[in-house]
């Protein structure tokens, strides 16, 4: 892993910053950890609904999601 920030940490503490389709994406996405029904392959499909708004992240096979960034074009 690269030193980038996580903009995880940052949306956490200050989610005004972020477009609110993306503030919404994240909190639904920590509902479902929180009620223990979220896998990989449901976070495979919470990265489509972030590229479609302009941001991506990466997870592994344990469900734990890292590395929230800006898609740069």
């Amino acid at each position: 892993m690269n030193n980038e920030f996580d903009l995880f940490e940052d949306l956490a503490n200050n989610p005004s910053n972020y477009p609110n389709d993306l503030v919404k994406l994240i909190e639904a996405m920590e509902d479902d950890y929180n009620n223990a029904c979220l896998d990989y392959i449901d976070l495979a499909n919470y990265v489509e609904k972030a590229e479609a708004i302009g941001y991506t992240f990466d997870y592994g096979l344990d469900a734990e999601a890292f590395g929230l960034k800006k898609i740069v074009s």
